[in-house]
């Protein structure tokens, strides 16, 4: 005797199909009928493979390959393959797509993603770094900043003083000489070769005005130059904007 559909149906010599659980026997083109639609056991389509009990077949369904079953769900709804399941996860249940991490709500979600991930807190796009991190946010800065020339807005000191310096609005000589002009006692200025600029904080020295604003606006430990109350660099700023 053969098994098929299981172990409790069995093909014997005579070809006629048994049922073990009826004891019942099937041609060919019955037995399949009877697994499928009889109310004495279970059958899993998928895999074509008769149950004795529930219990049996949900043990199944929990541990073969052949199945991707939602554990969450109530009614353990069975997915064609793992990748419409994790997509289900995501959707349904708020799995993390970086760590497969099942979140409570999708506001936990959105908080794994900021704290654990480098998330974006306004879209919510993960990163490998904080530096990609900060860098990416430069999008979402509101651009309230206008050049005195034209209508062009900006986020960003660095970004203004760039286009003063790149624009037909006025040009680098114009920026530096007001620059120097403003800092006459060479806080932030000096002449080189190939620098004109350097950071108060770290020494770190640059050929353009605009290039320091940028540096000090990225740096954690320079940020406070621009940040402190009274800041020079925000009066050399405002100087150099009043006067182009």
């Amino acid at each position: 005797m053969t098994l098929v559909f299981g172990r409790y149906v069995l093909f014997d010599s005579d070809g006629e199909y048994n049922c073990q659980i009826c004891y019942r026997g099937f041609s060919r083109s019955a037995i399949l009928a009877h697994c499928r639609n009889t109310g004495n056991h279970e059958w899993c389509e998928r895999c074509e493979r008769v149950f004795k009990t529930k219990h049996a077949k949900l043990d199944h369904l929990r541990v073969s390959p052949n199945h991707n079953i939602c554990i969450f769900c109530n009614l353990r709804p069975d997915f064609p393959d793992y990748e419409d399941l994790r997509e289900h996860y995501v959707e349904a249940h708020f799995m993390c797509r970086l760590c497969n991490i099942v979140q409570h709500t999708e506001f936990d979600l959105g908080q794994h993603i900021i704290y654990e991930h480098f998330g974006c807190d306004i879209c919510l796009r993960s990163f490998e770094s904080d530096d990609n991190l900060q860098h990416h946010m430069k999008v979402h800065e509101e651009k309230n900043l206008e050049c005195p020339n034209c209508d062009k807005r900006v986020a960003r000191l660095s970004y203004l003083l760039l286009h003063l310096e790149r624009s037909s609005c006025t040009s680098v000589r114009k920026v530096k000489g007001l620059a120097f002009q403003f800092d006459d006692e060479g806080y932030y200025s000096f002449l080189t070769h190939n620098r004109s600029f350097y950071c108060e904080n770290c020494d770190s020295k640059f050929r353009y005005l605009s290039s320091l604003y940028q540096h000090v606006e990225d740096s954690t430990d320079c940020s406070h130059l621009l940040e402190q109350y009274g800041s020079d660099l925000n009066d050399l700023a405002n100087y150099i904007f009043s006067h182009v």
